[in-house]
């Protein structure tokens, strides 16, 4: 279900019912967490609760609409180009043929999803492992989990030479 709410472009927090029945403990729910992070892009927060007593559901409707704020969050662009600057000296961009990637300017596009779009030197040098952590970095940095990101890679037009 989260894989198609993802596919669908909505942002998503995952909630485990049913857990005043389990004997489960907060380890349990931190492996529980890790599978959701192992397997699903989007990191949606995971939450538990129980229909029969009503415990974890005002947290989960809170939880809910902060989602709803973050999907419709605009991040300004000088904090991206922050954000990108920071990235960049944290790990540098992969070489594809002896030419390195060169991330150039970001800025934020759309919401609802949030779209972002990098300006990169070359489109072909970039790697799925070197967009997915970019995607990592976005989210953690802004708390876009649970939202899902689209982020553009638009090659920069080449500047004529003046005559």
């Amino acid at each position: 279900v989260a894989e198609l709410a993802m596919g669908a472009n909505c942002a998503t927090v995952l909630v485990l019912n049913k857990w005043d029945a389990t004997e489960m403990d907060d380890d349990d729910l931190d492996h529980e967490r890790a599978k959701v992070n192992q397997k699903l892009r989007q990191r949606p927060k995971v939450l538990t609760a129980s229909a029969r007593t009503g415990r974890g559901l005002e947290r989960l409707l809170r939880e809910a609409l902060a989602l709803a704020d973050r999907a419709n969050a605009r991040v300004p662009t000088p904090e991206l180009n922050r954000w990108l600057s920071e990235v960049l000296q944290a790990r540098q961009p992969p070489m594809k043929q002896g030419h390195r990637l060169k991330l150039i300017y970001a800025a934020q596009i759309g919401e609802r999803p949030p779209r972002f779009a990098i300006q990169v030197n070359n489109r072909a040098r970039v790697t799925r492992e070197y967009a997915y952590f970019l995607e990592n970095r976005l989210r953690a940095r802004f708390g876009l989990d649970g939202v899902p990101v689209i982020i553009d890679f638009v090659e920069r037009k080449q500047r004529r030479s003046e005559r």
